[in-house]
């Protein structure tokens, strides 16, 4: 799909305004996409469906990034007196499976005047007020799985 950041390769499918003008889609890959804070990767690990209704990467009707998940990326937030917040994707229990846990991307809303996070609760962190930084994030996951033979995460596995 042509997005105004070049093509992203999707799953899923994709949405448009009414006008024809991309709306969202759900990235087949994490995507890097520029932000107001940086260049974030764009992808839900969890995303299932069989419409296009609900993406990971959404558009205003101008193309600018409105929102987007992030199962890949962290944000580390400092205050101009060094304060800090970080936010990255969570581990949570699997809904299909109690022994296995799955990623919960990472949400962010990108407002005129600064951004918004729904982790937990709502955050807003403005663009004058706060330094913003994007770093790559990779979990420990526990599968909760005994035969690592057959297991393509060996590396990252701790069962």
């Amino acid at each position: 799909v042509h997005t105004p950041h070049g093509k992203v390769l999707t799953r899923i499918g994709f949405n448009v305004y009414p006008e024809g003008k991309l709306k969202s889609l759900e990235p087949a890959n994490p995507t890097a996409v520029p932000t107001p804070i940086g260049d974030i990767y764009a992808y839900d690990v969890t995303a299932v469906g069989i419409h296009a209704d609900t993406n990971s990467l959404n558009y205003d009707e101008l193309g600018h990034v409105r929102s987007l998940k992030t199962s890949t990326d962290a944000i580390d937030i400092r205050d101009p007196e060094g304060h800090g917040f970080f936010f990255m994707p969570e581990l949570v229990i699997s809904p299909m499976n109690p022994e296995r846990t799955e990623t919960k991307p990472l949400e962010i809303e990108f407002l005129p005047e600064g951004i918004r996070i729904n982790q937990r609760a709502d955050y807003f962190f403005s663009y004058d007020q706060y330094a913003f930084r994007i770093k790559p994030f990779t979990h420990i996951y526990s599968t909760g799985c005994d035969d690592c033979s057959s297991c393509g995460a060996s590396d990252t596995c701790h069962a």
